[in-house]
């Protein structure tokens, strides 16, 4: 079962699951173009980014992306609506994500933050697609949608064990 920890902002939420889930080495895939602070947040929990480019016309992915899986592959960063394109992922990119960390053994890191703000599109959680919610950590938060900068409220959703070790993060570094 899926558990909820608040946290101070959306970028707490993403550096406390990074923390809970990366051991030293372990690389994650970034999907870019991508916001500035997935990087520096792999690399602070010890972890190395691996960048996959979208494709540029249509900021969707490709299989090719299955080329960036490696044995010390332990994460992927998903952001849709993305900061800084604004490109919502479409139900084919977010199967072959999900289909690809269930082939792999692969956790999720979807950043959620932009839900609200789509236009024309749909919204799919990554959660949402097969096993996904038992490997998957989203990541959302008040700011966006409700003009709440300031307040820096956010959270995360993901299966207890790894709201546990993220809450062992949080008590210590907040």
């Amino acid at each position: 079962p899926e558990q909820v920890l608040a946290t101070c902002g959306a970028k707490d939420a993403i550096y406390d699951a990074m923390e809970a889930i990366l051991n030293p080495g372990d690389e994650v895939i970034i999907l870019d173009p991508s916001w500035v602070s997935y990087e520096p947040c792999v690399v602070i929990a010890g972890g190395k980014p691996v960048h996959h480019p979208l494709d540029p016309s249509t900021f969707q992915l490709d299989d090719g992306i299955l080329e960036r899986v490696s044995p010390r592959t332990r994460m992927v960063v998903v952001n849709s609506p993305s900061n800084p394109s604004g490109a919502v992922l479409s139900r084919d990119s977010l199967r072959l994500l999900a289909d690809m960390c269930q082939d792999y053994d692969l956790f999720a890191l979807s950043d959620e933050i932009y839900e609200k703000l789509v236009y024309g599109k749909e919204h799919i959680s990554l959660a949402t697609l097969g096993d996904m919610a038992g490997r998957t950590v989203t990541i959302n938060g008040f700011s966006k949608a409700y003009a709440m900068t300031g307040w820096r409220l956010g959270y995360a959703v993901a299966p207890a064990e790894i709201i546990r070790q993220m809450s062992k993060v949080q008590q210590h570094s907040v």
